[in-house]
Parts: structure tokens; sequence; C-alpha cells
């Protein structure tokens, strides 16, 4: 019976406690821009030296650039 009671305070302390989560980080974030000008113009020809990328206030270099087109994906969704 004292094994039993000791179990149940252990769980009944364990659900009262915030969940913890290890940052995993992450090697690659795609991170996807349309530059348009004053006119909203799209703006071609950039590169990688255009552009500056902050997280949480750390300039992160970019490693992987490309100014293809990227195609858009939209779902429309009826409910009657």
């Amino acid at each position: 019976m004292g094994a039993a009671w000791v179990l149940t305070a252990s769980l009944a302390s364990m659900a009262h406690q915030a969940p913890r989560f290890k940052a995993a980080g992450a090697a690659y974030v795609p991170v996807f821009a349309t530059v348009v000008d004053s006119s909203r113009r799209l703006l071609t020809g950039l590169h990688a030296g255009d552009f500056v990328l902050f997280d949480n206030d750390a300039r992160q270099q970019v490693t992987v650039f490309s100014s293809e087109p990227v195609p858009i994906r939209v779902v429309v969704l009826l409910d009657r």
C-alpha cells in the first residue's frame, strides 16, 4: 500500500508542473519575400547581399538564395 501512495503522490505533483520543452534548433529556415517599389511594382534582379536578416536581434547569414518564382497554393472551402 505504501508504494502505491508514493506513486500517486508523485503523479499528482507532476500534474501541477509546467511542461518543459528543449529547443531543438533549426539549421535552415525558409524566408519568402516579395519586394515592391513605392508604386507597388515588383522589383527584380535582387541578390542575397541586398537582404539583411535578424533573429532575436542577432544578424543571420543568408545561406541559400533564389530569385525564382514560388508557386502559390490556394484552397477554397465551401460549406453549405
